[in-house]
């Protein structure tokens, strides 16, 4: 009980302080909070678009509502809607049309006059309601996705939303915070930081958190075989099926890195098995003193100068931590595929076909350039 009534004392200061930065807040807001267990997909409630102050009623009302005052939910978080601004729904699917990628919309959306329809930014990514279908087409609203998401949130019923028909929607900024372990922590607003908390103090340790957590994630995505979960789609909670050679050999270069801050013995049988799992499933030796990774589906598969070079930084992180030489061969005959990909003038070819070598892209990313120069520097 102690612990709900500090919640709640100190969630009213925290919207108290808020007030005192944003001038409109008073006139207009919504309030969401977004709570649930560590290992299910939370639910988010909000407030009706009204004045500050009842808001607030209808927050904590629902807090004292839904919350036990024995247990709070293991996450919680709060967004305070500012800068609303109603816009023309036109305008709002060109910017998302216009894009780069399909997760750059950073402001929240209200389908409604009232925004008795209204999603966060993370909402909007984490159900998928933005989507695109490659990096190379236009993102767009889905609105099968839409309205599902819709269904899944409210208990009343909704009317279904048509995009076509629609002439106006409310955009957003939030102020945002994290409950946890038993104090606020303030998240970015706005642009490419939005949501992401800040660091008050003691930012070293801060760093090694976020290392020995990162580096027991990637730790506990290996499986067995030494092959990698490669990823999650959280929208559709279901595993990604692709697998890329460049991520599993960059994923285990930066757990072997987190060596260099926390020494784990633990974690050597796993890394060992992923290093086999990429030598045996991706090296390829093309005569007895050059070799490539492979990587793509059966009938589709390529060499990139990307993957040796991931490659000869995962082996040759490994030799500086262990002082074992015993991947060298290994990485000095891919040193020789990247010099086949490199002409007189020093430019790169970037993608072969494989079995064939004859070229695929002369140019894909401008990262694999560094990437090949760095890692003929770390084998040397």
């Amino acid at each position: 009980m102690a612990v709900f009534l500090d919640f709640k004392r100190q969630l009213k200061l925290w919207l108290e302080h808020i007030v005192h930065h944003v001038s409109d807040l008073q006139e207009e807001t919504i309030l969401f909070i977004s709570f649930g267990p560590k290992d299910h997909r939370c639910s988010v409630w909000h407030s009706e678009k009204t004045v500050l102050s009842q808001a607030t009623l209808q927050l904590f009302d629902f807090i004292d509502d839904q919350f036990s005052p024995d247990q709070l939910p293991d996450y919680i978080k709060i967004d305070v809607a500012y800068n609303l601004e109603k816009q023309s729904w036109n305008k709002i699917e060109q910017q998302v049309h216009h894009q780069f990628h399909n997760n750059h919309y950073r402001r929240g959306i209200g389908f409604d006059d009232s925004c008795s329809v209204a999603f966060l930014e993370q909402e909007i990514y984490g159900k998928a309601i933005i989507r695109g279908l490659s990096y190379d087409k236009p993102n767009f609203f889905d609105e099968t996705n839409l309205n599902y998401a819709i269904k899944q949130k409210y208990r009343a019923t909704k009317p279904e939303i048509k995009l076509q028909s629609l002439q106006e929607v409310w955009t957003f900024d939030t102020y945002a915070t994290f409950y946890e372990n038993g104090q606020f922590i303030n998240l970015a607003s706005r642009y490419d930081a939005n949501g992401i908390r800040a660091i008050a103090s003691n930012k070293k340790q801060h760093f090694r958190d976020l290392i020995e957590k990162n580096a027991a994630f990637l730790h506990s995505q290996i499986q067995e075989n030494g092959k990698f979960i490669y990823g999650y789609f959280p929208a559709y909670d279901r595993d990604i099926r692709n697998y890329n050679t460049v991520r599993h050999c960059t994923s285990l270069y930066a757990l072997l890195e987190t060596f260099e801050v926390q020494d784990k013995p633990e974690y050597w049988p796993k890394i060992v098995a992923a290093i086999q799992y990429a030598l045996t499933t991706f090296y390829k030796e093309k005569d007895p003193i050059t070799a490539f990774m492979i990587d793509g589906k059966e009938g589709e598969l390529e060499i990139k100068l990307g993957a040796n070079a991931a490659a000869i930084l995962m082996l040759t992180k490994y030799q500086e931590i262990t002082g074992k030489d015993d991947y060298l061969k290994y990485a000095e005959k891919l040193a020789h595929g990247i010099l086949e990909l490199v002409d007189p003038d020093g430019l790169t070819t970037h993608v072969l076909n494989y079995p064939n070598y004859d070229l695929k892209e002369k140019f894909r990313i401008i990262y694999y350039d560094g990437e090949a120069a760095l890692a003929l520097l770390r084998l040397y």
